[in-house]
């Protein structure tokens, strides 16, 4: 038994994703036309020559379903129901998410702004410890230039 979230009552796309990831398998009733409009990939799946521009069900398997739903409720507009807090994992479980969906650019206010500070702390640059390298890549994935600099600066 999978849990299923329901992210749009008119959902016309089920996806399935985590069957191979640790954070385990949900399903996703989705509206497709709100990922094709925020994600290039997206567009490309549902739109093109591709198999699951044809499939009701999509499955995504080695995706992190709990950072897909971050991503969901964002692209279907329900920040209300988004996280207060991300664990370092969970960031960088969305960073990888954000670049291979090509959407750092929607997802980057929000992570600015409710999730890295409790990271970083109240100082401008990031504290020199041995996460850097963790937070280097996922500065990089979210396309934080200015952190991300700072932290591989710090790294070399």
């Amino acid at each position: 038994h999978m849990d299923t979230i329901v992210l749009d009552p008119h959902f016309d796309r089920m996806l399935v994703v985590g069957e191979k990831h640790a954070s385990g398998p949900k399903v996703f009733k989705i509206n497709s036309g709100s990922l094709r409009l925020a994600s290039r990939p997206f567009r490309v799946m549902f739109n093109g020559e591709y198999a699951e521009s044809m499939q009701d069900i999509v499955t995504l398997p080695d995706d992190s379903s709990n950072a897909f739903l971050i991503i969901l409720r964002i692209m279907h507009y329900m920040e209300d129901k988004l996280p207060k807090t991300l664990t370092k994992s969970e960031l960088i479980d969305l960073a990888e998410l954000s670049h291979k969906y090509d959407i750092s650019g929607i997802v980057i206010n929000f992570v600015r702004t409710k999730w890295l500070g409790t990271h970083k702390g109240d100082e401008k640059y990031w504290p020199a410890t041995t996460v850097c390298q963790d937070w280097a890549l996922a500065t990089r994935r979210f396309q934080l230039k200015e952190d991300s600099d700072y932290l591989y600066s710090v790294l070399a």
